[in-house]
């Protein structure tokens, strides 16, 4: 199929917990997604929530949450029957309550359940939530 512009949109909600290798430390990161891109096949409507908690042993607990929209219109694949939507989103970004920072970064969303986020250039190990495509 190919690179397109996307006819339809994708979902991603849901909450889980991964391990991941920082280093030396094993670090927990429990996740909340809640991501609906391009309901009704527009932008409008469309809406990114994430939050991460990160438990870094033997020190704190680290929270990032995001919230924001779709900032230009996503980008579709599709091959071997896996479909990818990825989109550049835009919105507030704060760690542990602070005050928030405006960001914004490429998303995926892939029909295996992946969802993957990019944030300062350092790519978090995709997530694995379900995907919903809204053809």
């Amino acid at each position: 199929m190919g690179l397109q512009q996307c006819d339809c949109g994708a979902t991603a909600i849901g909450t889980g917990t991964k391990t991941i290798q920082m280093g030396s430390f094993i670090v927990s990161l429990n996740l909340e997604v809640d991501i609906n891109i391009c309901p009704n096949c527009t932008l409008a409507g469309s809406f990114v929530n994430v939050t991460f908690s990160a438990v870094f042993p033997p020190g704190p607990t680290v929270t990032v949450t995001f919230t924001g929209t779709a900032a230009g219109l996503p980008i579709c694949t599709e091959e071997n029957g896996v479909q990818t939507l990825v989109v550049e989103v835009e919105g507030n970004l704060s760690f542990n309550n602070t005050a928030p920072l405006a960001i914004n970064f490429p998303l995926k969303l892939i029909s295996t359940n992946k969802v993957c986020i990019e944030f300062f250039g350092f790519a978090l190990p995709c997530l694995t939530v379900p995907v919903v495509f809204t053809c």
